[in-house]
């Protein structure tokens, strides 16, 4: 989701945990940036449209979210768990 206010910590002893707290005001659409957000702006050159998303009940995906990145950045951190990133369409990050 692509909402300002949202927080997210790290959490965990033995396995990390990221939460996302917060959410989206009543009545926002939580996947479109707000005007001025950089996630709106066109891709620079030799930038990729990256999809940082979580695994919810059930291991359902949510919790996207979209940014214009170096494709070495849209990684999965080794000792990232329950979650992932993926090169996606430019079409989510405009």
């Amino acid at each position: 989701m692509i909402c300002s206010g949202m927080l997210k910590r790290t959490v965990g002893l033995l396995i990390p945990l990221t939460l996302v707290l917060g959410g989206c005001p009543k009545g926002a659409d939580p996947t479109t940036p707000p005007a001025g957000d950089p996630a709106a702006s066109p891709a620079t050159a030799g930038q990729v449209c990256c999809e940082s998303f979580g695994y919810g009940s059930m291991m359902v995906k949510c919790c996207e979210s979209y940014a214009w990145t170096a494709p070495a950045e849209c990684v999965v951190a080794p000792d990232m768990a329950g979650g992932g990133m993926e090169i996606v369409d430019d079409a989510k990050c405009n």
